[in-house]
């Protein structure tokens, strides 16, 4: 559900300033590939944050954490993935359990 319907409504939303930054046609860098990383999370975040900031009064703040907390689980997956399919599916859902507290106050 959140890959293709949910995220792939907003995707083009948070991709769009690592577009801008760095375009597709632009080389290979390691300053791109974080970019890209990082800068759809930090989007998310933010407008996370601004939605609980409207109605909560701790601001919001644990969400940022957890959104700028899941670019991290992904570099640690990349080495999973060259080892077996059950391990990713472990470690994403340990990850998330482990940072998810964050948001979920917040709601």
């Amino acid at each position: 559900f959140w890959s293709k319907a949910w995220h792939g409504m907003f995707r083009r939303v948070f991709v769009a300033p690592s577009l801008y930054l760095f375009p597709k046609s632009s080389p290979d860098s390691t300053g791109k590939t974080l970019t890209w990383l990082l800068v759809p999370f930090w989007v998310s975040g933010l407008l996370h944050l601004l939605s609980v900031w409207t109605v909560a009064s701790n601001h919001g703040w644990g969400t940022v954490r957890f959104f700028a907390l899941q670019p991290i689980g992904m570099v640690v997956e990349i080495p999973l993935l060259r080892a077996a399919r059950t391990a990713v599916y472990l470690w994403a859902v340990a990850f998330l359990v482990a940072t998810c507290r964050a948001f979920f106050e917040e709601y």
